[in-house]
């Protein structure tokens, strides 16, 4: 049968692009298809005045850190990093955000977190909640749930907002926590801080993790019932919970709406995962190709020189 959907494609003149598309939908399992935001770091409003000089002094900073094996190693490093340097750049965060940022994009969470600390112990930079949710999240994935429970119940209640909500949330769900999470959530919704689709896929993804795909469209449901618009993922985990169910009906169903929601964007992605379930169903159906095929010409179309 693979051969034979193959075959289709390249009589439809799909392109490699999205033969390549089905190819990765098909080596998936059962999974949610929430897009976890990245791990960026967005550290206050402070502007470098001094961006040559300060690149510099972060590369070396950061060439410092890598190559430091404990925690108190770390930290006296920065320590001495701090006395060579301007009070007032020290101040800005503007070298610790590249810092933090380069530690990331490297893997090196559990160092990232170690900066984060000594920035807290030294108090020489007033985080915004998308930095404290950002070190929650860090805590998390280097220390565990537990620790990121304390973390969350340390913060003043002017902080315990709808992002570091959101972030212990996430947290729970990694975790397979289903009871804290379901918890968790409920008071999220209680304080108004489930306003956006990005809780409700996270309730989604843990149904699916649990192998309980019969509720993740009840999730779906209850979201359109309290007037959250569902985005892409929500579909596409809904499309996946009832195609891994063989529930070809429940998959069309969810194209249709999905094709209708002018606040959704129809991509090669979501045909392709549509497909690998007509596949799997044991049958060729024209109607998931079709759709690859005006997907293409849709962007073919779009992408036309004038």
């Amino acid at each position: 049968m693979g051969s034979n959907l193959y075959s289709a494609l390249n009589r439809l003149r799909l392109g490699v692009a999205m033969s390549a598309a089905i190819d990765r939908a098909m080596g998936r399992g059962v999974r949610c298809y929430f897009m976890h935001t990245k791990t960026t770091t967005t550290f206050g409003q402070a502007k470098s005045k001094k961006k040559g000089s300060d690149a510099a002094a972060a590369a070396a900073l950061f060439s410092r850190l890598v190559s430091s094996e404990e925690i108190d190693d770390v930290k006296s490093k920065l320590d001495g990093w701090v006395k060579e340097q301007d009070k007032e750049e020290v101040s800005q965060g503007e070298l610790f955000k590249s810092i933090i940022q380069n530690l990331c994009q490297r893997g090196r969470f559990a160092r990232a977190l170690e900066v984060f600390e000594w920035m807290n112990e030294k108090g020489i930079y007033k985080f915004s909640p998308q930095d404290r949710a950002l070190q929650l999240k860090f805590i998390c994935r280097v220390q565990g749930c537990s620790a990121a429970e304390r973390y969350f119940s340390s913060l003043p209640e002017r902080e315990k907002n709808e992002e570091t909500c959101g972030t212990l949330l996430r947290c729970y769900v990694q975790q397979t926590q289903t009871e804290k999470a379901l918890l968790h959530f409920q008071h999220m919704k209680e304080l108004g801080f489930a306003s956006s689709s990005l809780p409700y896929n996270e309730i989604m993804c843990l149904y699916a993790n649990n192998g309980q795909l019969e509720k993740v469209p009840e999730v779906l449901d209850e979201m359109k019932k309290s007037k959250v618009l569902p985005d892409n993922d929500s579909y596409r985990t809904c499309i996946s919970s009832f195609g891994s169910r063989c529930d070809l009906d429940g998959v069309e169903k969810m194209l249709k709406e999905m094709e209708t929601q002018p606040h959704t964007v129809m991509d090669w992605f979501t045909y392709a995962l549509a497909a690998k379930f007509y596949r799997e169903a044991g049958g060729l159906q024209i109607r998931p190709l079709m759709l690859l095929g005006k997907q293409r010409r849709d962007y073919q179309r779009m992408t036309r020189p004038a």
